[in-house]
């Protein structure tokens, strides 16, 4: 488990009792020389593997007090913390150069811009004399038809040939143009062309957390247990995904987030621990503990799927992803009543739980059937 000594976490786990006499001591406490929870929970979850590996070399040796054991933790730690600082400097490095790389990239945009800018000058002006002597020609064509002097059939035909070449140059000039070149010589009006309307663009998604505290923590109509309960629950996910923006929160992801919450242990957040979400899981499913019901699951889904109710209907998220779940809620335990034998062996067996003590568990469930 974690504890804040001072302004620094600590690692802390209980010795099994059956290695205590050679590791010489009941408990393992480490810093992990860290101020920030989620680098500590990080460094917990890697020294919590190597005392497992520490505790199982244990059990393999005499029950001696070994100190080679202890130096070898201490070893550990130390190249524990230093792997994962060498990893945030590594981290650290990689958005620099990533930056630099999208600076570089973005000068080289903009010199290709100017460079097409500089070509599209150098057309825009040989584009315009053309359009200039064109529109010279129209106009001599069209003088000389409206003075009244007598063309020939021959004349007309050769100045309504020059009149299609010059309309040619004119469209094929028109192609080759830039969008914000110079218009050509008005022609015809035609008649306006509506432009297709685009969707407006979305607006950036909002975070998880923002929109619990809007609609949900700051909803005055909202009792204390419902909106505890919710903070649960987003805590939950925050601690699985990280603060997601909520658009980005699809059927995918709330598939992933069932699948962890059906394969957390029963007694999970009843003790004292704080364990990483995924250890927690791990652990169960090593020591074959009972998972949580589908009623729980089902709790979980219910306060997010009200909360996207709320982003649905103001276009925060274009769907709920927490409806239409199917949940097992008919699981039922047979409970009986406690054997001689049963009671016999639980009084006896080595205690290794954390939530509570050892006095506390064999008053509550030993002596109690004893006495009734």
């Amino acid at each position: 488990m974690l504890r804040l000594i001072g302004s620094h976490y600590h690692f802390r786990r209980a010795v099994p009792q059956a290695v205590q006499a050679c590791l010489g001591r009941t408990e393992i406490s480490l810093s992990l020389q860290t101020q920030s929870k989620l680098i500590a929970r990080e460094r917990a979850a890697a020294l919590y593997a190597s005392t497992g590996a520490l505790f199982e070399r244990a059990r393999m040796m005499d029950e001696k007090p070994d100190t080679d054991l202890m130096k070898d933790l201490l070893a550990v730690q130390a190249q524990t913390i230093r792997d994962q600082e060498e990893t945030l400097a590594l981290a650290e490095e990689c958005h620099a150069l990533d930056r630099k790389i999208r600076k570089i990239r973005d000068a080289t945009h903009n010199m290709a811009l100017l460079e097409r800018l500089e070509s599209e000058n150098a057309f825009l002006d040989e584009s315009s004399s053309k359009i200039r002597e064109i529109g010279q020609s129209f106009e001599s064509m069209r003088q000389q038809l409206t003075t009244g002097i007598a063309l020939s059939k021959q004349e007309k035909k050769m100045l309504k040939a020059e009149a299609d070449r010059l309309s040619g140059m004119i469209v094929d000039i028109q192609s080759r143009q830039p969008v914000h070149s110079i218009q050509p010589v008005p022609q015809k009006p035609a008649p306006p062309v509506q432009e297709e309307r685009k969707p407006a663009p979305k607006t950036s998604s909002p975070l998880l957390s923002t929109m619990a505290e809007r609609f949900i923590y700051s909803d005055k109509a909202k009792s204390a247990d419902t909106i505890k309960a919710t903070k649960k629950t987003i805590e939950l996910f925050i601690e699985a995904f990280g603060d997601m923006p909520v658009r980005q929160i699809t059927g995918n992801v709330a598939g992933e987030f069932f699948d962890l919450l059906s394969s957390l242990p029963a007694t999970h957040g009843k003790g004292k621990t704080v364990l990483p979400l995924r250890v927690v899981i791990t652990q169960a499913h090593e020591r074959g503990l009972e998972t949580v019901g589908g009623k729980t699951v089902k709790n979980h889904f219910s306060r997010l799927s009200a909360l996207w109710e709320h982003l649905v209907k103001r276009d925060f998220a274009d769907k709920n992803p927490w409806s239409g779940w199917d949940f097992n809620v008919t699981k039922k335990i047979v409970r009986r009543g406690w054997t001689d034998a049963e009671l016999t062996q639980l009084a006896h067996a080595e205690w290794s739980g954390t939530a509570v003590s050892h006095r506390t568990y064999y008053y509550r469930h030993v002596y109690r059937h004893a006495l009734g």
